[in-house]
């Protein structure tokens, strides 16, 4: 699951904040676009990612290894999401 915004640990929000820089630089959806929350562009990041407009896992971790951890656990909670859409 996505963490509570208004409950993540700062590290989470690093995390997140990293996140969300990648996909405003790449012109994906944004928050208050069309309605979208902060955890509705988060989600979308895989599909981001899928594409091309944003780093993937891999290059996630190899630039940002202090956050390795926490990356993991939520790109591994957005996929599983997916997933089960």
């Amino acid at each position: 699951m996505i963490p509570d915004l208004a409950q993540s640990t700062a590290r989470q929000g690093q995390a997140i904040d990293l996140l969300l820089g990648y996909l405003e630089s790449a012109r994906s959806c944004w928050p208050g676009a069309d309605g979208l929350t902060v955890h509705d562009a988060i989600r979308g990041y895989p599909q981001a990612a899928a594409a091309g407009w944003v780093p993937d896992r891999d290059e996630l971790l190899r630039t940002h290894p202090e956050l390795a951890e926490l990356l993991l656990e939520l790109l591994h909670s957005l996929n599983r999401r997916e997933m089960e859409s």
